[in-house]
């Protein structure tokens, strides 16, 4: 993405203060080890709050709460109530800073809550071990894709929470070129999500050594 199309500091407090809640968030992007362009995505169950993503596909991480200093705490912990401990630290040992985002997510994405929602999104990468393949997780299902299911376009193609094919298209462009089938925005549960400028102020939680 090019570094001009990315919000400055200023930009994306302005789309954060826009809606009627304001949140942070911390996910990764997982590639599985040993298997060549295939990555590893949260399936949302019934009973997630946003109606719209039951069944779509997420980046594993979560919300930041009370007492996380910065991004990488706040996936950290997630991490360890989402995996087996000895997976979360392997998952921990490989994370890598990738890019953030700012996400706005309307009523349409919220119901049945009702208010609208933007969150700071701080996007990493990491390597999924094997070994974790068909085994347990604590919040909704493990799902295996290659990029040629993640990009199809058939009546059976995945949506995504949280617009988060638009950090992992980026990933994929910034380390390999642009995706040849593009993900469709129609795909995206509602919501929009925006590059961040690298060099953007936009927090403390969301900035310093322990992001950059």
């Amino acid at each position: 993405m090019p570094a001009s199309a990315a919000l400055t500091a200023d930009a994306a407090l302005q789309v954060l203060g826009a809606a009627e809640k304001r949140g942070y968030a911390a996910c990764v992007i997982l590639k599985v080890e040993g298997r060549k362009d295939v990555y590893a995505w949260q399936r949302k169950t019934p009973g997630y709050p946003s109606e719209c993503m039951v069944g779509a596909l997420q980046l594993f991480g979560g919300n930041a709460e009370d007492g996380d200093a910065n991004a990488r705490e706040t996936l950290v912990r997630e991490l360890h109530e989402e995996f087996p401990t000895q997976v979360a630290a392997s998952i921990v040992s490989t994370l890598k800073p990738f890019a953030r985002y700012v996400v706005e997510s309307p009523l349409e994405a919220m119901a049945p809550r009702p208010y609208t929602y933007n969150f700071t999104a701080c996007v990493f990468s990491a390597t999924l071990p094997s070994e974790a393949i068909g085994g347990e997780v604590y919040e909704g299902t493990l799902e295996t894709m290659t990029l040629a299911e993640l990009t199809a376009s058939s009546d059976d193609e995945p949506m995504f929470c949280w617009a988060y094919h638009v950090p992992f298209a980026h990933f994929l462009e910034d380390k390999a070129g642009a995706l040849a089938q593009p993900i469709s925005a129609r795909r995206a549960c509602h919501c929009t999500a925006t590059r961040v400028a690298a060099n953007a102020d936009i927090g403390s939680w969301e900035s310093g050594e322990m992001w950059q």
